[in-house]
C-alpha cells in the first residue's frame, strides 16, 4: 500500500511517495516519487470543534474561579501549582527528590536530609526559571529562551547554560535523533518563524502543545530540553488565559511515548491529544 514519508535532506524537508511491490509475500522492488517540500513545522489545527469548545469553557470557568478569590488564595494556589510542576517535571528528568522535599526547598527554605546538592539547586533554579517566565510580558524570542535556560542551569552546569548547543546529543531512551547541531541555529529560526504565523491563526491550546513538542524535538540545548519545552508551553497558556498544565511524573510512559511517536512520524495530532486528555482531567 502506498504511503508519504517525510526525509530530510540538509537543512530542508521533502516528502516522498512511496510504493512497495511484493511477490509472494516479499518486498521485490520500491518506487519513490518526489512531491517536493515538506514544512518542518506545519501550521494546521488538529483538535475537533468540541476539544476548542471545551478549552474555552474550561478558560472562562477559571477566569469566574479567580475573581471570586482573595489574593492570598489565588497565591496560595500559584505556589502549590510551582512546587507541584517543579517536583514532576525535574523527575520526569531523572530528580529523585519527593513532592515533600520540593515543598521543603521551596516552601519551608530547607534542604531535604539525604538531597544532593544538584537536586537542591535543580529545584531552586526552576522556582526561578518559573518566576521569570510567569512576569515576564514580552513574546516569544530567542532572547527569552536563552535567558531562561541560562536561569535553569546557573551554578549546575555554567559551561552550557543560555547558550545553543555545538555538539550533537541523543536523548536517553529514545530512538529519534535531533538534528545534528550544525543545523540548531536554523531551526530555531524555522521554529520562530512558524510561531509568528501560527500565532495569527492557531488556537492558543494548540500553540502551546506544539511549541513544547517543536522545542523538545529540535532539543537546541546539551541540557534541560524537557524542562525549556514545558515551561514554554506553560508560557503560552499562561499569556492567554488559560490554566496552566502540569505533565505528571506518573504519566511519564504515555508521556514519553507520544512524544516519540510524533518526532518519528513528524505527525502532531497524537501529542496534542495526550495534552487536551490531561488538561481536561487536571481542570475538571
Amino acid at each position: 500500500m502506498p504511503y508519504i514519508r517525510t526525509r530530510r535532506k540538509g537543512k530542508y524537508l521533502y516528502k516522498e511517495l512511496v510504493e512497495t511491490v511484493y511477490e509472494n509475500g516479499k518486498p521485490v522492488q520500491k518506487f519513490v516519487k518526489h512531491l517536493g517540500k515538506a514544512e518542518a513545522y506545519p501550521i494546521a489545527s488538529v483538535l475537533e470543534k468540541e476539544a476548542l469548545e471545551n478549552l474555552e469553557k474550561i478558560k472562562e470557568e477559571k477566569r469566574v474561579e479567580l475573581q471570586k478569590m482573595p489574593k492570598s488564595i489565588k497565591e496560595k494556589f500559584l505556589q502549590d501549582f510551582i512546587i507541584k510542576f517543579t517536583n514532576d517535571t525535574n523527575r520526569i528528568e531523572g530528580s529523585t527528590l519527593t513532592l515533600q522535599d520540593t515543598s521543603l526547598i521551596l516552601k519551608d527554605k530547607l534542604v531535604p536530609k539525604g538531597a544532593s546538592i544538584k537536586e537542591v539547586k535543580e529545584v531552586e533554579n526552576h522556582e526561578k526559571a518559573f518566576d521569570f517566565m510567569y512576569a515576564y510580558e514580552g513574546d516569544i524570542s530567542v532572547e527569552f529562551i536563552l535567558k531562561m535556560h541560562a536561569i535553569l542551569l546557573q551554578n549546575i552546569d555554567d559551561e552550557i547554560a543560555g547558550k545553543l548547543r555545538d555538539f550533537n546529543v541523543v536523548i536517553s531512551g529514545s530512538v529519534f535523533k535531533p538534528v545534528p547541531h550544525e543545523l540548531v541555529d536554523f531551526e530555531i529560526k524555522e521554529f520562530l518563524s512558524w510561531y509568528d504565523k501560527a500565532k495569527k491563526k492557531l488556537h492558543a491550546f494548540e500553540i502551546a502543545g506544539l511549541v513544547h513538542l517543536y522545542l523538545v524535538t529540535i532539543h537546541p540545548f546539551g541540557d534541560g530540553n524537557g524542562r525549556m519545552s514545558r515551561l514554554l508551553m506553560n508560557f503560552i497558556l499562561k499569556r492567554h488565559g488559560y490554566p496552566m498544565l502540569n505533565i505528571l511524573y506518573k504519566e511519564r510512559e504515555e508521556y514519553y511515548e507520544t512524544l516519540q511517536e510524533c518526532q518519528l512520524k513528524k505527525i502532531q495530532k497524537p501529542f496534542l491529544k495526550y495534552l487536551f486528555k490531561e488538561y481536561k482531567k487536571q481542570c475538571t
